[in-house]
């Protein structure tokens, strides 16, 4: 017997406060990563990030804005 919850975390059943623009939070990635050898310091995911969420607000998808600006 198997009892599955799916729940959303952004307002609708609990709502959750983030920080993304923290550098704790980014440093503290940066490590984890670097744990599997994928190594970058915590300035680089923080922007990789920003320009994501930038492209993501402009309503592209993550392939259209690597190659062109959208």
């Amino acid at each position: 017997m198997y009892n599955n919850y799916i729940f959303d975390l952004y307002g609708t059943l609990i709502d959750i406060n983030t920080d993304e623009w923290n550098d704790d939070l980014w440093k503290k990635i940066a490590i984890l990563y670097a744990y599997k050898d994928a190594h970058y310091t915590y300035d680089e995911l923080n922007e990789e990030y920003d320009r994501l969420v930038q492209a993501r607000k402009k309503g592209c998808s993550q392939e259209i804005s690597r190659h062109k600006s959208c």
